[in-house]
């Protein structure tokens, strides 16, 4: 017993080493769009399937619905190789690294169940451990280097290859980027509210304020828009239940204060923080980035409306097996993966994955609670954003989702396996 317990808290310090770390241990050279390779992220692959193989009883758990969108992800890269005629290793490793991320994403969801079962408010506090050394780190950065092109050169100079790109004192956490920073940050400011409204302690409240201040500098338009949708899904069904009960609860009143005063604050206290904000917003059109993510977005539905590409194959630059020039890939996860899978393989993959959700969906009141008022939300955050970003298929992401999900479908099996017995 004790060394099961072992195993599933080492893949539990894996994973939390690997998303506090981010992208700094990235010393394996590997031609990539991103620069080396992770040797965290190899390591815990390589750990989660080991734990996999010995534990055959949890592995015949292993989700169907996410084995149809391994076979989707196959038969769409062979049908890429067969187009261009050319078995193209990136590509090839890319589709091995997202069906390495799904499977590690099952094993941690096991290692969750396994290690905090009905426990949710300590596996929130396992995942909120996480961001909060990720940000604690994105604040050392932001003083350390101010510059991010100084960063890269600075991990260069160790080996270290990160192709990012170039921010001035915007945090950017350990996955250095600000934006997918700022997406991610939207899950724990979530959970803060949840778990302030289930159990009334304030120190929720002070954790939720750190994390809206990093939110604020990441300074991040879809993290921003992302956070104020996500913020709106969550009290908008709590202000309605308010309204119709004639009565406000204590924990939402705090909340919308807290929330409030916060934005006062900010407004107040650093007030060129503020309009570097609103200019952001303002004069967007005028912004490189966003008018470069708009041309690749157009040029992509230009791809699918004209039929050029029904089926790519996923992980394939397909720009430039066209000929197209262009200094970016497709930035809406949706879109590319539409253009790259084709849109009979994307819709099998979209339906294998809401019903990976949708299943997972437990019985229990306080489970419906978080599941639906927080994690259900944050997914439709997350598939808006997803438009600018490729946050869908980003590890990181996968990692802090898939493995909620997982967790939740093996407690829902064992409350069936509970109920047939009795």
């Amino acid at each position: 017993m004790k060394t099961q317990v072992l195993k599933y808290k080492s893949v539990l310090l894996c994973f939390f080493l690997y998303f506090s770390l981010g992208n700094v241990l990235r010393l394996i050279p590997m031609a990539s769009a991103v620069g080396s390779v992770n040797t965290i992220e190899i390591a815990l692959h390589c750990y989660c399937l080991i734990v996999l193989i010995l534990s055959l009883r949890e592995a015949s758990k292993f989700p169907a619905a996410l084995i149809v969108v391994y076979m989707c992800f196959f038969v769409s890269y062979m049908l890429g190789a067969v187009r261009v005629q050319e078995m193209d290793v990136i590509a090839l490793t890319y589709n091995i690294r997202i069906l390495l991320f799904f499977t590690s994403s099952y094993v941690i969801g096991l290692s969750l169940y396994r290690i905090f079962h009905h426990n949710l408010t300590k596996l929130l506090h396992f995942h909120l451990s996480m961001f909060l050394f990720n940000v604690a780190c994105a604040w050392i950065i932001y003083f350390v280097f101010p510059d991010s092109t100084k960063l890269w050169a600075f991990l260069a100079s160790y080996g270290i290859t990160f192709n990012g790109d170039p921010h001035v004192h915007r945090l950017l956490g350990t996955l250095f980027d600000p934006n997918f920073l700022g997406n991610l940050l939207i899950l724990p400011v979530l959970y803060c509210l949840y778990l302030y409204d289930t159990t009334q302690k304030k120190r929720y409240l002070g954790v939720l304020t750190l994390l809206i201040l990093a939110e604020f500098f990441t300074f991040s338009r879809s993290s921003l828009l992302g956070l104020s949708l996500g913020l709106i899904l969550y009290f908008a069904p709590l202000v309605k239940r308010s309204l119709f009960a004639l009565k406000v609860r204590k924990s939402l009143a705090y909340n919308l204060v807290i929330l409030i005063l916060g934005l006062i604050g900010f407004l107040y206290f650093l007030p060129g923080e503020a309009q570097r904000i609103a200019e952001r917003f303002i004069f967007v059109s005028q912004d490189n980035s966003a008018a470069q993510r708009v041309h690749d977005l157009a040029l992509g539905l230009s791809l699918l409306t004209e039929g050029d590409i029904f089926v790519f194959g996923i992980g394939f630059n397909f720009f430039t097996y066209l000929g197209v020039t262009t200094s970016s890939l497709i930035d809406s996860s949706l879109l590319s993966m539409m253009v790259t899978l084709g849109v009979p393989v994307f819709c099998i993959v979209v339906g294998c994955l809401y019903y990976f959700f949708k299943t997972a969906e437990s019985p229990a009141a306080q489970d419906q609670l978080f599941f639906r008022g927080v994690f259900l939300n944050y997914i439709v955050v997350s598939l808006v954003i997803s438009n600018v970003n490729n946050l869908l298929l980003y590890p990181f992401w996968v990692l802090c989702v898939f493995p909620i999900v997982c967790y939740f479908h093996l407690l829902k099996n064992e409350r069936i396996d509970n109920a047939v017995c009795n």
